[in-house]
């Protein structure tokens, strides 16, 4: 799966914005409108998020219910967080003979699932720094030259 198309403003914060190559409906950004039933850690969410995507300019209408599930997928993290804090990473079960044995709290399995759910939510908008400058950093090994270097250089001479 290759990399997500970028949104056409940050095509155009970026100066890499081409008419030919953007063809098709611009919408134009409007201002999010918070759902009425949508509370908690989801709903402070909303509330903070709302006003930088106005300002970036990339949220339009057509996306309330991405917004709305990145503020929810978000409050689902932070719940399951604050269950394990409650609660301890580890719980203990006893089985129907009294054997009791130490596992990971299943809030744990949960609270990965939303992180990446919040995660990709988040890049689809542009709110992360790879996702807002299309970069994929990545820091160079020391191990010497690459198997491709050594070819190239060998090739070369």
């Amino acid at each position: 799966m290759g990399r997500h198309r970028k949104p056409i403003e940050q095509h155009k914060r970026q100066g890499t914005y081409q008419p030919c190559r953007h063809q098709g409906p611009e919408p134009d950004p409007t201002k999010p409108v918070k759902p009425d039933d949508l509370t908690g850690a989801a709903g402070d969410m909303w509330d903070a998020l709302a006003p930088v995507l106005e300002s970036m300019g990339v949220y339009c209408e057509a996306d309330s219910v991405a917004l709305r599930l990145l503020c929810e997928s978000y409050g689902l993290y932070i719940e399951s967080c604050d269950k394990i804090r409650r609660e301890g990473f580890l719980i203990t079960l006893t089985d129907n003979k009294g054997n009791q044995r130490r596992v990971e709290h299943p809030a744990a399995k949960h609270r990965s699932r939303h992180f990446k759910e919040t995660l990709d939510l988040m890049r689809q908008f542009g709110l992360t720094p790879s996702s807002r400058t299309g970069l994929n950093i990545r820091k160079p090994d020391d191990d010497g030259p690459s198997d491709l270097e050594r070819i190239l250089r060998d090739f070369n001479n």
